[in-house]
């Protein structure tokens, strides 16, 4: 008995399914560190009693459906493991040069912020903006004094107690950096779908690898954005199957 003993260990990896297809990718992709993976089998049973005399007994038992589940959890925050709980779309963002750009905020509020570059292609605004300079009327704004700036997220603090009082109107110009910005987008997107493997590197035991050519992924739970403990994300597993495949491979080690 002893000698069947196992303390798991391994690591996943996906290979997602090309969109409105059932076709791998050629590569998976490693999921990082999973602090949680297992698995669930379930069997629904058709049972039939013989009530031909006394207490109803069992005579019979068909399996009509075997459900197959698991949960798995990660703290490697990739960003196409985000875009992944997010059911989003991961992409990159180019915001081009410019200089002069300028801007008007209508009726402020000392004491707030205000985000430069918002606009339709870039709802959330810009980032790396230098050279900025901040009038109210014909009056230039004090760094330091009546506002404070952070050029790399492109954001402006209204002191309070500076010039600025509620209801002011606010111009604002400033240079745009060139710069990528890495952008996850939430989609419509339903279940992450494609191929999942657990190769074991158990810390004791007989080594055993799973494949599932067919698993669905939808997030499961939260995801904590601030908390005291490492950043975490957990999916749900559903898994399938895909044509004549079976629906689980396990797999030893040659000897």
């Amino acid at each position: 008995m002893a000698d069947n003993l196992v303390l798991g260990r391994g690591k996943v990896s996906f290979a997602k399914f090309a969109p409105g297809t059932l076709v791998r990718a050629a590569s998976e992709r490693y999921f990082g560190n999973t602090t949680v993976f297992n698995l669930t089998s379930e069997a629904n049973n058709l049972d039939h009693y013989s009530s031909e005399e006394g207490l109803r007994t069992k005579d019979a038992s068909v399996t009509l459906e075997v459900n197959r589940t698991g949960t798995l959890t990660t703290d490697n925050n990739s960003s196409k493991n985000v875009a992944d709980f997010l059911l989003a779309d991961l992409s990159t963002l180019t915001i081009g040069s410019a200089t002069a750009v300028a801007e008007s905020f209508v009726d402020v509020k000392a004491g707030e912020f205000l985000q430069l570059g918002i606009s339709t292609a870039r709802p959330a605004g810009t980032r790396k903006v230098t050279n900025v300079v901040v009038e109210k009327g014909v009056a230039t704004l004090v760094a330091g004094t009546d506002y404070r700036v952070d050029l790399a997220l492109a954001r402006i603090e209204l002191i309070a107690g500076g010039a600025v009082v509620d209801g002011d109107d606010i111009d604002v110009t400033f240079d745009q950096t060139a710069t990528t910005v890495e952008q996850i987008i939430s989609s419509t997107n339903g279940a992450i779908e494609g191929a999942l493997r657990f190769i074991s590197y158990n810390a004791k035991g007989a080594q055993r690898d799973y494949y599932m050519p067919y698993v669905k992924l939808t997030p499961n739970g939260e995801y904590a954005l601030k908390g005291e403990d490492w950043q975490a994300m957990s999916f749900n597993i559903e898994v399938l199957k895909l044509g004549d495949l079976a629906s689980i491979y396990c797999n030893g080690r040659p000897v």
